[in-house]
């Protein structure tokens, strides 16, 4: 999910930020509040999930502009979140059980809202939230086809509180009925991109403005199709991409194209990756990132593949540290790039330990954040964003 910065930095924008002036808006007033702050870069925030059910999470991590942890905690709200989003300093979460729901924060989960989205589709838990700069976009795991279809997307462009229905443009197969059933997405401000593993239209985009006109990709070289993450640019494009999502007889591959997602063909295959557990694609700072945990040695790897046609396997730019300090680590569910580095949640087999790397110098080195310095609870971390 790409990112427009609440934060105004007048300064070179490079990792980390440095000597800005820094225009913030608060949650409160609405007015712009000037301040000189050395160091200072967007607050980050780790979304928790408990996935073994034991216990409810019921808490987010903050980092702060300066770097400092904070646990934010709740009654009432979701408990475990599944995936989260922050938009214009609002607070957006899936909790796992939720139909047709979703939960709002405006006041940094002091409080929350739970919003029924628009129509009446009860029977299918909402399944994506993202920022888009400054819009949010909602999903299902389908997306209901022109005017096929049940299950349509919802988008927000005054921060959740009104939501306007969109479908997508071209069906998930050459009989043009149907929902389209999603197996990734992603947007930037100004695009919305979108994948199926079906036979047919496997990528899809259209204009965040415009939700009822979409582009649809004619040719998809690539054998594997399968996508579990896709990134982009807004004019390129990359996807981890499997037999079928979620399900690799052997590594995933990285697909490419430099053309929005038009002719997406083989840049590598990862060459650590886990066989159930396909990491995370992401772009920010003028490149494509992907989290790799090598399960064989329990080291975490987050690599650099710029525009996105270097193989894993040849990139310069890789970063890797043990993270076998949590039982058994299986996978690298959440990866943010943004202006306060690049952060990378790792988490074990069953859904109970979880902590966070990260880098501040474009990936010379990594580092662990520990989040368990404020949170002792079970639970991983599901979703990273920024404050913007």
């Amino acid at each position: 999910m790409k990112r427009m910065a609440a934060l105004l930095f007048v300064c070179s924008m490079t990792i980390p930020v440095t000597n800005c002036l820094l225009l913030e808006q608060p949650y409160s007033d609405g007015v712009i509040l000037p301040a000189l702050l050395s160091g200072a870069s967007n607050p980050v925030y780790f979304f928790l999930s408990d996935e073994s059910g034991s216990t409810q999470a019921r808490s987010i991590v903050k980092r702060d502009m300066f770097g400092g942890l904070r646990l934010l905690t709740w009654n009432g709200g979701p408990g475990n979140i599944w995936k989260g989003a922050v938009v214009n300093g609002v607070i957006f979460a899936l909790e796992n059980n939720n139909q047709d729901d979703i939960w709002i924060s405006r006041d940094d989960a002091q409080t929350w809202e739970l919003v029924d989205a628009p129509g009446s589709n009860e029977s299918e838990n909402i399944s994506n939230v993202l920022g888009c700069g400054s819009a949010v976009v909602i999903t299902h795991p389908t997306i209901a086809y022109n005017g096929s279809g049940t299950r349509p997307g919802y988008i927000s462009y005054d921060s959740g509180v009104t939501w306007q229905e969109f479908r997508v443009g071209a069906s998930p197969a050459a009989t043009g009925t149907g929902d389209y059933a999603l197996s990734a997405i992603d947007c930037t401000a100004e695009k919305v991109f979108v994948a199926s593993s079906a036979v047919a239209n496997r990528f899809q985009w259209a204009s965040i403005s415009n939700l009822s006109s979409w582009t649809v990709a004619t040719s998809h070289p690539a054998s594997q199709n399968g996508y579990s993450s896709i990134a982009t640019s807004g004019t390129s494009t990359i996807g981890l991409a499997c037999t079928t999502p979620g399900y690799c007889p052997y590594n995933p591959d990285v697909n490419y194209s430099l053309n929005n997602a038009e002719g997406m063909a083989l840049s590598g295959t990862m060459p650590h990756m886990g066989l159930d557990f396909t990491g995370v694609a992401e772009y920010g700072a003028g490149a494509f990132f992907v989290s790799e945990l090598d399960q064989t040695n329990d080291i975490c790897r987050i690599y650099n593949l710029g525009d996105g046609s270097t193989s894993p396997s040849s990139s310069s730019i890789v970063a890797s540290l043990s993270c076998g300090d949590i039982t058994n680590p299986q996978r690298m569910p959440a990866l943010l790039v943004t202006d306060a580095g690049i952060f990378s949640s790792y988490a074990s087999f069953s859904g109970t330990e979880t902590d966070v790397v990260y880098s501040t110098d474009g990936l010379s080195n990594l580092t662990r954040l520990n989040i368990g310095s404020v949170y002792s609870g079970d639970g991983i971390v599901t979703s990273i964003d920024d404050m913007r």
